[in-house]
């Protein structure tokens, strides 16, 4: 096999979470093993595996397209989107490392919009048991002092 690009272009976790469902489709479907493969069958479960477990696997075709709409009053570079796709960023200061010289090139107020943006169209409601568990977490963390 000859490589004719080494990289005609980037991919984001979605899409590699995408082909690898539509394969693992396939092969249900088909009810073939694919043994002569070597290490490729894992490497696709795994990956699957992986996936399921994060916020990518909430993503849909249209939701990725609603975020790069709405970003796009914001000058970021094709890097800078697809990494908040894969990242998620639900932390101001997530994305305050993603984009490059952001302190530079946004205000306070415009990565609190982004920051908004990327909940709304990627991560969705966050649930409030979640959160009102995690605050109680830290109040009884906070009265027992660890030395």
């Amino acid at each position: 096999m000859e490589v004719i690009e080494k990289q005609c272009a980037l991919l984001s976790n979605y899409e590699v979470y995408k082909f690898n469902s539509e394969c693992e489709k396939k092969v249900i479907q088909s009810g073939q093993q694919l043994n002569n493969i070597g290490n490729l069958r894992t490497i696709e479960l795994e990956t699957l595996n992986y996936f399921k477990n994060t916020k990518i696997a909430e993503q849909t075709d249209e939701k990725i397209i609603n975020y790069l709409e709405k970003l796009k009053a914001y000058s970021l570079t094709k890097a800078e989107k697809l990494q908040i796709l894969n990242v998620c960023p639900d932390k101001e200061v997530d994305l305050y490392l993603i984009i490059e010289e952001s302190e530079e090139r946004f205000t306070p107020e415009q990565i609190t919009e982004m920051l908004a943006v990327i909940q709304e169209t990627l991560i969705g409601e966050v649930q409030e048991d979640q959160e009102g568990q995690e605050g109680q977490e830290v109040q009884e963390d906070q009265e027992e002092p660890v030395w």
